[in-house]
């Protein structure tokens, strides 16, 4: 954070496809490849952030519209696909080897409405839950409008097959976007769609509750609970807000402080550096080509950054930088414009 060049956009990787609407990192899943046939899942070496660099891309046979990626500990990934190969349903969750191939896709039956993009695994007790968030395919011309939906679900993580499914209803869910384990409690949380954040016991995966409620007239809240599960910041898109709260009861979350950016901002992903003493919040969505989709959720394509202090239970704006305008950011010294950049997938990385 003492460096001069800190906030500044330094280096680029390019890949063989584009306009694909690359989401998430590790990989990044080219949301929007199906409809140009081009691969869906994209590798890239970080290894030296300054200069990334394309690896390769996968493709799985049955299902597409990747969204979030999940690391495995001894190489690989596993990926939530929400769609289907031409887009529809049901969707997936693909398992990449370590050499970065497809090694299978999951459960082996999956029900007609399994559209997964949040997934939160816990390797220590051998399960994993994903929440089904819209039909893909719905949100393309001509449509009647996204069809969202209202189902997570609780998997066996060595036989990757589904052993519970529970449905909040139309009143309590739009779509489950996110899932987060909150520390080694034992408990993942969802945010709903409708200002809900559910609690499941991936053990008892009956003991189910609404943990936190925002307001009915948000969108979506995603989060990042702290390492221990005691504290959990949050965005929530419909109200430009930031949240943070104390999750120390998994059942019952306190709300500590609150924090509005700028009107339309539209705050979505949200993701913590390695020793939790920063945060950064990206403001761009998803905004689909206006002759084929329906979905306009630009945001103000910035990341904001954060400094966190634990002790306090506070989180302000960097001092020296607060936010990257990725509308008017440049590459480096040079003058190579970001303004097509749409910042959503972010990860820290520790030099």
């Amino acid at each position: 954070m003492g460096s001069p060049t800190f906030g500044t956009v330094l280096g680029k990787a390019e890949a063989p496809s584009g306009r694909n609407e690359p989401h998430h990192v590790f990989g990044a899943g080219g949301l929007l490849a199906v409809l140009k046939g081009q691969p869906d899942l994209l590798f890239f070496n970080v290894t030296d952030p300054m200069h990334p660099s394309f690896i390769t891309s996968a493709d799985p046979p049955q299902s597409a519209i990747p969204d979030e990626f999940v690391a495995l500990p001894g190489g690989g990934f596993l990926v939530t696909m929400m769609g289907s190969a031409t887009g529809g349903s049901p969707g997936r969750v693909v398992k990449i080897n370590p050499n970065l191939t497809v090694q299978g896709e999951y459960p082996a039956n999956p029900p007609l409405e399994f559209n997964p993009r949040g997934i939160a695994v816990d390797f220590k007790r051998r399960r994993m839950v994903t929440g089904d968030y819209l039909l893909p395919s719905s949100t393309l011309t001509p449509t009647n409008g996204p069809v969202l939906r209202t189902t997570f679900r609780v998997w066996d993580l060595d036989s990757m097959e589904i052993i519970s499914t529970f449905n909040a209803g139309p009143v309590a869910a739009a779509g489950f976007m996110d899932a987060r384990l909150l520390g080694d409690t034992g408990v993942v949380i969802l945010g709903s769609g409708k200002g809900r954040v559910f609690g499941v016991n991936i053990t008892n995966p009956t003991q189910i509750k609404v943990v936190h409620f925002v307001s009915n007239i948000t969108n979506h809240c995603l989060a990042a609970p702290f390492a221990n599960g005691t504290r959990t910041l949050a965005t929530v898109f419909g109200l430009d807000l930031i949240q943070l709260n104390d999750s120390s009861d998994p059942w019952r979350f306190k709300e500590i402080k609150e924090f509005y950016l700028p009107a339309g901002s539209g705050p979505h992903y949200i993701t913590l550096s390695p020793d939790e003493r920063m945060a950064a919040v990206s403001t761009y969505f998803l905004d689909e080509d206006a002759a084929k989709g329906v979905v306009h959720a630009g945001g103000s394509r910035m990341v904001y950054l954060f400094d966190i202090d634990v002790r306090n239970d506070d989180f302000v704006p960097h001092p020296v930088v607060s936010y990257v305008d990725f509308k008017a950011a440049t590459l480096g010294n040079s003058k190579i414009e970001c303004g097509g950049w749409c910042p959503h997938g972010m990860a820290f990385k520790q030099l």
